[in-house]
Formats: C-alpha cells, structure tokens, sequence
C-alpha cells in the first residue's frame, strides 16, 4: 500500500515542482493566507490572548507583573 501511495504521490506532483521543504515557511504562510483568509492564523486574535489571559489573572499578580519593573 505505502509503494502505491509513494506512486500515487510522484504522479500528482509535476517532477520541476519546488519541493516544499525548500520554500520559506513565510512565503508558505502568506500563500495560505491569500489562498484561504479565513484559514490563516489572525494576528489580532492572537494578540488578545495574553490580554485576556492577564484580565483572568488575579488582580495582584496583574499589578506585580506591570508595577515592578516600572519601580525597579
């Protein structure tokens, strides 16, 4: 089965296709993200997340985290 598979494979990928290993992950990602919006990742999504997670965090641990490096 896995011969098959192998087979399979070549057959479906032109033998001048780049090997996607050799392709920057950025150029991939931008590919995807043209190709499929609602796919990629969202970058202000992801920027929430630690603000979300610091308003979950209790009020003490929020206000060491932000006060002591201004004071030291």
């Amino acid at each position: 089965d896995q011969a098959v598979a192998e087979q399979v494979a070549q057959e479906a990928v032109p033998a001048d296709a780049p090997v996607a290993d050799e392709a920057p992950r950025e150029e991939a990602a931008a590919d995807i993200a043209e190709s499929a919006p609602e796919q990629a990742p969202q970058p202000e999504v992801i920027a929430d997340e630690p603000v979300k997670a610091a308003e979950a965090a209790p009020v003490e641990t929020q206000q060491d985290d932000v006060k002591a490096p201004v004071v030291a």
